[in-house]
């Protein structure tokens, strides 16, 4: 009777998903390059007037640093995951510049990709998660007063 009983209590155990088994995948990332987003007019059209964006490390003549800022956007893949990252990032950006503008600034510095909350400093490119049927772009930065 012991052994039928231990039996069954292993049997439940195995039975029983553990968190790591159970946990989701995160999505895959693409690396996306802010060129194509910063020189599309069609999308640099939609940025709040004014606000200069400055990725990773480049340089800014920064005047004053008024604080943290934190954006995240999802859209649809309807055209396409490259066609729907840079919409993401251009929303990313325009969630940005307008946060720093309402908060006294007329720049977004030190701008970084912030998937599952992890920083990621680049100059050049932008991570962009692709989900199911959505995309998904996170950033953080700092509004600033540049000259």
């Amino acid at each position: 009777m012991k052994k039928s009983v231990a039996a069954i209590l292993l049997a439940a155990l195995l039975a029983v998903p553990t968190a790591a088994s159970s946990a989701k995948a995160p999505p895959p990332v693409q690396m996306m390059d802010i060129y194509n987003v910063m020189t599309d007019p069609e999308l640099t059209k939609l940025l709040p007037e004014g606000v200069k964006y400055y990725f990773g490390n480049q340089p800014a003549a920064v005047v004053k640093v008024i604080g943290p800022l934190k954006v995240t956007r999802r859209t649809t893949k309807g055209k396409g995951e490259v066609v729907a990252c840079r919409w993401a990032m251009t929303s990313a950006l325009i969630g940005l510049g307008t946060n720093a503008k309402v908060q006294g600034g007329n720049a977004v510095v030190g701008i970084q990709s912030n998937l599952e909350n992890i920083p990621s400093s680049s100059d050049t490119q932008f991570k962009c998660a692709l989900g199911g049927m959505m995309v998904n772009v996170a950033l953080i930065g700092n509004a600033a007063v540049v000259e």
